[in-house]
């Protein structure tokens, strides 16, 4: 009796994981032209003053990139600056949503430029990443991930779970936001955003 219980647990496992392994990101290194306000293929920004760049080589960020030969900047803004109070924001529009009470594994690269200026503006401070998912385009409906502080200037990997509760989401929304208040500049660098897979229920490590 077990074996015959466990066959069709297992069967709708698998259907499972055929179904979340479908979610890819696309343009995941952020590949593309270099420069300010040049978003990379495959992400769009949403508007919160200013656009997201795609880097090395603008506003004296020279980091390398973790892999590739392109990667995504953002910002948040403090006082006495242009568009004060206000941070960076894109998403990407998917092919096949997150799906409510599914669980997804990725990756990402971050770091801190420890050089990022305009002008007589420094936007050095540590900020947070945050993974949004949305119903519509640019939505904040549910936060998916919360980085913490990202303070290293030397590329760093996490991995983490992805797992919707309160709904299925088409928009994947990547977020500089700040780490602490008041509100002041900071940057966060990104690069390999990587799907990794479905999560794996502990009876089938």
């Amino acid at each position: 009796m077990i074996g015959i219980f466990r066959i069709p647990v297992l069967a709708v496992f698998c259907m499972n994981l055929l179904m979340v392994s479908a979610q890819e990101i696309k343009n995941p290194s952020f590949e593309g032209p270099r420069g300010p306000s040049v978003i990379p293929a495959g992400w769009e920004p949403c508007g919160q003053g200013s656009t997201p760049d795609t880097q090395p080589g603008s506003w004296l960020v020279n980091t390398p990139p973790s892999g590739g030969t392109s990667y995504l900047s953002m910002i948040c803004r403090g006082k006495g600056v242009p568009f004060p109070d206000k941070w960076e924001t894109c998403q990407q529009v998917l092919d096949d949503p997150l799906e409510a009470g599914g669980c997804y594994r990725f990756s990402i690269d971050l770091a801190r430029s420890s050089t990022f200026s305009a002008g007589s503006s420094y936007f050095t401070g540590s900020v947070a990443l945050h993974v949004w998912g949305g119903k519509q385009g640019c939505g904040r409906d549910e936060l998916l991930w919360d980085s913490g502080v990202v303070n290293q200037t030397d590329w760093l990997t996490y991995e983490f779970t992805i797992a919707p509760q309160d709904g299925d989401y088409k928009y994947l929304i990547l977020e500089a936001y700040y780490s602490q208040f008041p509100t002041y500049s900071g940057n966060v660098l990104i690069d390999n955003f990587y799907f990794l897979g479905p999560c794996v229920p502990m009876a089938f490590k």
